[in-house]
């Protein structure tokens, strides 16, 4: 009997099984049962300290923690499977999207912060060959800093890039530890990093983020996307320049006629310029926050696609419209009207105060009829009509690039931003709607009463 605990307990310490979480199975329990009263029923001395020993690895097998295989739902519509394997010295990735991505990539950073720059990854794309070892030294999207390994360098084992049914699937296994290379450490948690791309340059990710996975235990969490906030806060200061205050200040010139008419003279240019002074500084904001979060990743700005470029083309445009409207062409000051005509406004006067104000055509507030109306000077109309059409170019082009800014938050987020889209539309076409059933309204008023 002893000889067979001793046989017995020795193969399961040294080929414990390497895929189980608290190795607690029935025949080592019975095991470490049986040689207890072995234990203390032998009485050579010997054997009481070989049956310590057998019995301290036993239990020390039962109770060390082992790698499980885990499965990380990093979106509806994408899932990573990790497992260690071959003694904890390899991990093995399986990456599988519910689509066809340009390219995959699933990597790890020695540090927490989740960014691109700074990383390792692998990456697979459509008709290039099986998934390759890449190095991440800047995150630019233009990818000059997505750098393939050397040959030398490329030690990946089973890569497989598999397109079917609708469905992608990247696989591999890794050491983890390599020279020269991040190791990925297996005893505590470890930031993963993930992508999946829209074209074969990487430079634009359809969805990304990154994970805090410990591959022993198990436990993962998905972390919060760095600059989230400074994203949304550039998105809510874009729209309130160009989904709100743009466009009321481009309806009070439309609605000059109304609002004179109900409000006073001056309120439709007072509204005017206030929503623009507001405009301006909003866009400023909006555009200084995304330039700073750019160059604390190291990115270049301008260069990263059309929505970075015609940012850049509206925070000119605000800048150059406030200033066009500050430096305007003056209207030419009013002239005292001669004084042929005071006298005859003076005889009026006195002929209206004669018939006892029964026949009071002139009003003491209106102007000499016999004075013409002042014109305005040519540049004054020249400036006119190009204020106003170029603020109406460059409204259409800020609503689109708030739509366009709205798809760009949802896929770099992994948001949901229909309802976003849909209140936009809707704001923007009530207001339309205002607009355009005033202005009929106004069409249809009598000339009387307009004047």
């Amino acid at each position: 009997t002893n000889q067979f605990v001793h046989k017995y307990s020795l193969k399961i310490i040294a080929t414990r099984n390497a895929n189980t979480y608290h190795n607690y199975n029935l025949d080592n329990i019975v095991l470490y049962i049986v040689m207890f009263f072995l234990h203390r029923t032998n009485r050579a001395l010997w054997q009481q300290w070989l049956h310590g020993l057998l019995i301290a690895a036993l239990f020390f097998s039962m109770m060390t923690v082992e790698a499980i295989p885990i499965s990380v739902k990093l979106r509806d519509d994408l899932i990573v499977d990790l497992e260690l394997i071959d003694g904890d010295k390899m991990l093995e990735v399986n990456m599988t999207y519910a689509g066809t991505g340009r390219y995959l990539g699933f990597g790890w950073t020695s540090g927490s912060s989740g960014l691109m720059s700074g990383s390792e990854s692998v990456i697979g794309t459509t008709g290039t060959g099986p998934p390759a070892k890449y190095e991440l030294k800047t995150s630019n999207e233009d990818a000059s800093g997505v750098v393939r390994m050397d040959k030398s360098k490329q030690s990946l084992q089973n890569s497989t890039w598999v397109e079917s049914d609708g469905q992608t699937i990247m696989s591999f296994r890794k050491l983890v530890a390599e020279d020269g290379e991040i190791s990925i450490r297996i005893t505590d948690a470890m930031t993963f990093i993930w992508a999946v791309g829209e074209d074969e340059g990487f430079t634009t990710h359809r969805y990304f983020g990154s994970s805090s996975i410990q591959l022993l235990t198990g436990d993962v969490e998905i972390l919060a996307l760095p600059h989230k906030k400074n994203y949304l806060l550039h998105g809510v200061l874009a729209f309130l320049a160009w989904g709100v205050f743009t466009p009321i200040a481009i309806a009070a010139s439309i609605l000059k006629d109304f609002l004179q008419l109900f409000t006073g003279k001056t309120v439709w240019l007072k509204l005017h310029v206030y929503c623009n002074i507001l405009s301006v500084i909003a866009t400023t904001f909006a555009f200084s926050i995304v330039v700073n979060v750019y160059q604390q990743q190291k990115k270049v700005h301008f260069k990263s696609g059309a929505h970075q470029g015609i940012g850049l083309f509206l925070f000119i445009a605000a800048t150059f419209q406030a200033f066009a409207g500050v430096f305007r062409p003056h209207l030419p000051k009013p002239k005292d009207p001669p004084a042929s005509v005071e006298q005859d406004v003076i005889v009026d006067k006195k002929n209206n105060n004669n018939n006892n104000g029964e026949d009071n055509a002139v009003d003491e507030e209106d102007p000499p009829t016999s004075v013409s109306p002042l014109k305005k000077s040519q540049i004054r109309i020249v400036w006119e009509i190009c204020h106003k059409v170029l603020g109406y170019v460059f409204l259409f082009v800020a609503l689109w690039e708030v739509n366009d800014g709205i798809d760009h938050y949802g896929h770099k987020f992994g948001a949901k931003v229909d309802p976003y889209r849909t209140g936009f539309y809707a704001w923007i076409g009530s207001l339309l709607s205002v607009v355009v059933g005033l202005k009929l309204y106004m069409l249809h008023l009598p000339s009387k009463k307009t004047e």
